[in-house]
């Protein structure tokens, strides 16, 4: 692959590798959330005159807050317990 050894061996490439292994958990995490927040919300906020942006930024995003919080110490646990194996791994290559 070009440009792929630029990459290669780099913190940058154990952030992607780390990132992609995550999203599963994460999603996970916030699937149930997410599932909770029925569409009343969205037809209220259309009713009392929000578009889709003011929907999203004021009602739908605080209200995911604790799942994303949640979430993120989720993966955070997960990667500083697979940190010190990717790190001799890196230091070996």
């Amino acid at each position: 692959m070009p440009g792929g050894d630029a990459v290669r061996g780099t913190l940058f490439a154990l952030i992607i590798a780390f990132g992609i292994r995550a999203l599963p958990s994460a999603y996970g995490a916030i699937s149930p959330a997410t599932m909770q927040l029925g569409a009343e919300l969205d037809n209220a906020a259309r009713v009392a005159g929000a578009d889709w942006w003011r929907t999203v930024s004021r009602i739908m995003l605080r209200l995911l807050v604790p799942a994303m919080l949640a979430s993120f110490l989720l993966i955070w646990t997960q990667m500083i317990r697979e940190y010190a194996p990717a790190m001799f791994l890196a230091g070996a290559a």
